[in-house]
């Protein structure tokens, strides 16, 4: 599997992974690779939700531009995500935003999030299309006591308008009627949470900018990027595309010797599987729809998808090269195995795995970056990007044009990416945090 801190570029027509979206998305959208010399005033690379709503707010206001994306539409963590609808990026919640930066800036963000729903719900009502969305609510679940104190002190400390969407459920009630026979210590349950097939939603997007001609190319990786005063020269194959400005995209799977973000944040692996479908007595016993995850700091997730399998995933391998590993395999069912023991029994139907970007400092950085010139970037959702991926790319898009919106906040959209420390050892160190936290979880640490 492609590993964008090891391969020196990304090779195009790998195809989409064999996962449960693919098998169950029959549309695909058709771009050709980049055939020709071009300018233009502004490359987006990338064909995720970041780059596809950044090239759809451009198309809505009349500018045109050049959309590059290496693989297919989606092709990345895109269209291999798990498909949770909610308000959140980053791995800081409420109290550790303002634990680092203040109430207002904890306010600001979270307003922010929120407001990334509404971006995505005036897609979805613009592109008319069913992306097969369940609603069964958010359930998250503490592991233990510990735990289940600090998430009730943190539910505590929200202002109202968001506290209000959230009730507290006793691990009884958890295990009777949202996820049976699970044993926990209560969990956070918010309703309003929605779960769709990512996949149908990035072609969509895509499909719109092929109904307006829009100069989108696939399988159309940038091999090298240079500056000619202030023009950027970007190297797809054996053309050049000569441009003003960059917006770009591409998140965890930008290629390290592409620029420097590479030292500013960290691909991750996450991997997931789906079982075959739940007997119908089984499935009944669940809340229908519904989509949970832990607190364990090696985190699992999970939803009931519509037609009665179970979607699950955590933290993958270490590597490119392991990602889908027998072995890899292995652990995550056995993980499976270890929440459901009564469903032990039934098989893994697809496997597969993807890189998300987490950031040193745990939150999403959106704006210009550093010492560049007209260099746009979005980057750092830590797994928690399908609703506000698509707003920072919008955020982006706003930005270029020289819009500023007054709901923006100065954390996410202004503040410089930081550096990881020692970034060459970014990997030793996350195989001693992988044991470390595994050893504590089993611990019920």
């Amino acid at each position: 599997m492609y590993d964008p801190l090891i391969a020196e570029k990304i090779s195009p027509f790998q195809g989409y992974p064999k996962s449960y979206w693919e098998a169950t998305t029959s549309e695909r959208i058709q771009f050709p690779p980049i055939q020709n010399n071009e300018q233009t005033p502004v490359v987006i690379i990338g064909g995720g939700f970041t780059g596809l709503s950044a090239a759809l707010t451009l198309l809505a206001h009349d500018q045109p531009f050049i959309l590059l994306e290496a693989n297919e539409i989606g092709w990345g963590c895109s269209g291999r995500n798990a498909g949770f609808l909610l308000p959140g990026s980053g791995r800081l919640d409420y109290s550790g935003l303002a634990a680092s930066y203040g109430n207002a800036v904890a306010e600001a963000v979270t307003n922010e999030y929120y407001q990334s729903l509404q971006t995505v719900d005036d897609l979805l009502s613009k592109l008319n299309i069913d992306v097969e969305m369940t609603n069964g609510g958010y359930l998250k679940i503490a592991h233990n006591a510990k735990f289940a104190k600090k998430m009730q002190d943190a539910w505590q400390a929200l202002p109202q308008q968001w506290k209000e969407q959230y009730q507290w459920l006793d691990a009884k009630e958890i295990a009777s009627n949202y996820v049976p026979e699970y044993a926990s210590f209560g969990g956070l349950f918010r309703q309003q949470g929605a779960g769709i097939n990512p996949l149908k939603l990035a072609i969509a997007m895509a499909n719109k900018l092929k109904q307006e001609l829009c100069q989108v190319y696939c399988n159309s990786p940038v091999d090298a990027w240079s500056r000619e005063g202030n023009t950027h020269v970007l190297n797809v194959g054996n053309h050049q595309i000569r441009t003003d400005s960059v917006i770009l995209c591409s998140n965890a799977y930008t290629p390290h010797k592409l620029n420097d973000l590479s030292k500013k944040q960290f691909p991750v692996l996450s991997s997931v599987l789906v079982t075959e479908p739940l007997p119908q007595d089984i499935a009944d016993g669940w809340r229908s729809g519904l989509m949970a995850m832990d607190t364990r700091s090696l985190k699992y997730y999970y939803r009931l998808l519509p037609d009665n399998r179970i979607l699950f995933g955590g933290r993958g391998a270490v590597t490119g090269k392991s990602a889908n590993s027998s072995k890899s395999q292995v652990q995550l069912k056995q993980a499976f195995n270890h929440y459901f023991p009564n469903l032990a029994h039934i098989k893994s139907a697809y496997f597969w795995s993807g890189w998300v970007s987490v950031s040193a400092d745990d939150i999403p950085h959106v704006g210009i970056y550093p010492d560049s010139h007209n260099v746009l970037y979005a980057t750092g959702y830590c797994g928690s990007g399908l609703a506000f991926s698509s707003h920072a790319g919008k955020r982006l898009a706003e930005r270029y044009l020289g819009i500023r919106s007054a709901k923006e906040t100065e954390v996410i959209y202004h503040k410089p990416i930081p550096a990881f420390p020692f970034s060459k050892f970014r990997r030793i160190g996350l195989r001693g945090y992988y044991a470390w936290y595994r050893a504590m979880d089993s611990l019920g640490i």
